[in-house]
């Protein structure tokens, strides 16, 4: 192998080592989670409410505004 080609070899892995590690310092340790991305505490219990159905069919409102108010 030459001596430029062995150079540039050699250029190229330390410049990917130091991509990789600034990588690494600017991930955060722990990733968020979802009701920290929403702006709540990480421990935060969320209820999520799935209503598409809304506004189909009268019983199905019906039904739904009856279990939301219990």
């Amino acid at each position: 192998m030459s001596g430029t080609l062995r150079g540039y070899l050699v250029r190229a892995c330390v410049l990917g080592l130091c991509a990789w590690a600034t990588a690494q310092q600017a991930s955060p340790a722990k990733p968020q989670t979802v009701a920290e991305k929403l702006g709540y505490a990480a421990d935060a219990r969320l209820l999520v409410i799935q209503a598409e159905d809304l506004g189909m069919a009268h019983s199905i409102d019906k039904a739904s505004f009856e279990a939301l108010e219990k």
